[in-house]
């Protein structure tokens, strides 16, 4: 009895880990495209009811939007939002009981436009992830960003010049007969045969 008292106790004492992560649709963009970056929530074996995360979009970037849906999380105690001139993103969500397990468990996303050529690092500063114990145990093991390359803006080719078009020479209409060359021709005289009979 004491032995099996002394076994749960250690397992209550374990925490399960979980980790939040982001990928980018693009790994490379150009100057004005844009890609889309997902928070990612990997809860290994644990049961999250609650997570919350500060997230830095680096100057070579710009943020040009952020969604909440879909996400595993439909309780927020702070709104995914965007502050520090766009460099900052925040929330803190949740989940009602028995909480959320999974390992690509979608949090937030955000659209990102390149601003500058250059390799930008979208990271994560701060995470916690609570487990659904009772105690609301943060069991956040790790964290890990993504990488985005910004390449100069394709300058537009030179219109092509258009080839002016071939004229095609005009066949001259046959020489017609001057008139009086007609006329001459139709006034030529005609020769009298004189028929001579003797008697």
């Amino acid at each position: 009895m004491l032995a099996a008292v002394c076994l749960w106790s250690l397992a209550a004492g374990v925490s399960e880990a979980a980790t939040l992560s982001l990928s980018s649709s693009k790994r490379s963009i150009s100057v004005g495209e844009t890609a889309t970056v997902r928070a990612v929530l990997n809860t290994q074996s644990a049961f999250i009811n609650n997570g919350e995360a500060v997230i830095n979009v680096p100057e070579g970037l710009a943020v040009e939007s952020v969604a909440k849906q879909p996400s595993v999380f439909n309780l927020w105690v702070e709104e995914p939002s965007v502050s520090g001139s766009g460099r900052t993103l925040s929330f803190n969500g949740g989940v009602a009981n028995p909480g959320y397990q999974g390992s690509s468990g979608g949090v937030i996303s955000f659209v990102v436009r390149g601003v500058k050529p250059g390799e930008y690092s979208v990271g994560i500063s701060s995470a916690s992830l609570r487990q659904n114990d009772g105690l609301g145990t943060d069991v956040a093991s790790g964290t890990s960003g993504t990488s985005i390359t910004v390449a100069p803006q394709a300058e537009p080719e030179p219109p092509k010049a258009k080839e002016a078009p071939k004229e095609i020479p005009k066949e001259e209409p046959a020489a017609k007969q001057a008139p009086a060359a007609r006329t001459a021709a139709r006034a030529r005289p005609v020769r009298a045969i004189r028929f001579m009979v003797w008697p």
